[in-house]
């Protein structure tokens, strides 16, 4: 007992020593310095996730940016293919084409110089040659040296758009639905976008020059499988998406019927013996399963950034009422503290004088 008692007893000895608002004093500060502790806590903790949500948006700004990439340097492809076998359409549509890559590859850059230190210059680079050497290609050259300098910028594309990804965490996103949807817009849908539209430039070279060896017919049927291939693991991660509660949107249903029928359109016109199929209605097929796979990408990252948005939101909120928890807590702490010092030192007053007239 004696280890308990004698400080206790001493305690009690000092305190007798002390004043009302010395005492007073003491005990709020008991009070108040783990409420400001557990404040910087919470404050801390909760501006750490503030950083990593912002971080997670602007590496989905710049996905949507690198699809967006894709789809200019698909479309510039394709249109580059057929116009080096002499289809007017393509040649007539091609400087427009040019001139669309030519802004997306700007807005990148723009996006770029505003986010030196997440989106990496550095590693851009390689792939911004790549895009910014497409549209001064000369249709007079090899066709298949064509198709794959636009394959390669693809490629570089979708690596960097990963790299993106990882840096800004949305490759390490916590939550079941935002992860799959970062999964399907980032390593599923660009590659698919990439091979619809890399298929679909050289299957309108071979329908616009009009006949096709086994080799390169053999490449186009296998080219569709895979694409078959890539949309059956695709409906996969969408279930596991359904069953994570997200919602599918509308683009969904129409994308699995546009690539559908696109890759069954290329099996058909060169699994035939005769290439006969219209080359501009392949081609028209080709734009809309293309159209729908960009418009898929687009809702699901929409759907991506909204929810880090309200993510954002919330922390937000979090923040500021743990502050004003905090704040009304302390608001308590010393205004009980000094109603009781007034009401005391109040009523000393009154027994004093009441003894001072006896």
């Amino acid at each position: 007992m004696n280890l308990f008692s004698n400080p206790v007893r001493r305690g009690v000895r000092m305190m007798r020593h002390v004043g009302l608002v010395p005492k007073l004093l003491l005990l709020g500060a008991c009070l108040t310095v783990p409420l400001l502790f557990l404040l910087a806590v919470n404050w801390t903790s909760a501006a750490t996730r503030l950083e990593d949500t912002q971080r997670e948006l602007k590496g989905s700004r710049a996905t949507a940016a690198a699809m967006n990439l894709v789809r200019s340097t698909g479309e510039h492809g394709a249109l580059v293919a057929r116009a080096a076998h002499g289809d007017e359409i393509a040649m007539a549509a091609l400087p427009a084409a040019a001139r669309n890559l030519t802004v997306s590859i700007g807005q990148m850059d723009a996006l770029i110089a505003a986010e030196p230190a997440l989106l990496p210059a550095d590693q851009f680079a390689s792939a911004r040659r790549g895009l910014v050497s497409l549209p001064g290609l000369a249709l007079n050259g090899d066709r298949r040296a064509l198709l794959a300098r636009h394959a390669e910028a693809n490629d570089a594309l979708r690596e960097w758009a990963l790299l993106v990804a990882e840096r800004s965490g949305l490759l390490y996103e916590p939550e079941a639905a935002s992860y799959l949807k970062m999964d399907l817009t980032i390593e599923r849908l660009m590659p698919l976008a990439a091979q619809v539209m890399q298929t679909r430039a050289e299957a309108g070279s071979f329908l616009a020059r009009g006949d096709a060896n086994g080799v390169e017919r053999a490449r186009i049927l296998s080219q569709a499988s895979a694409i078959q291939k890539q949309i059956d693991l695709l409906k996969g991660r969408v279930e596991a998406l359904r069953r994570a509660g997200g919602a599918l949107p509308p683009h969904w249903s129409d994308m699995l019927r546009q690539s559908e029928a696109l890759a069954g359109q290329w099996k058909e016109a060169f699994g035939a013996e005769a290439l006969s199929a219209d080359a501009q209605q392949v081609n028209d097929a080709g734009l809309r399963a293309t159209t729908s796979i960009a418009g898929l990408h687009d809702e699901w990252l929409g759907q991506l950034q909204g929810e880090l948005t309200a993510r954002e939101s919330m922390i937000r909120h979090e923040q500021w009422r743990a502050f004003g928890l905090v704040a009304l807590a302390l608001a308590m702490v010393w205004g009980l503290g000094l109603l009781f010092y007034w009401s005391f030192h109040g009523s000393v007053k009154a027994l004093t004088r009441r003894l001072e007239r006896f």
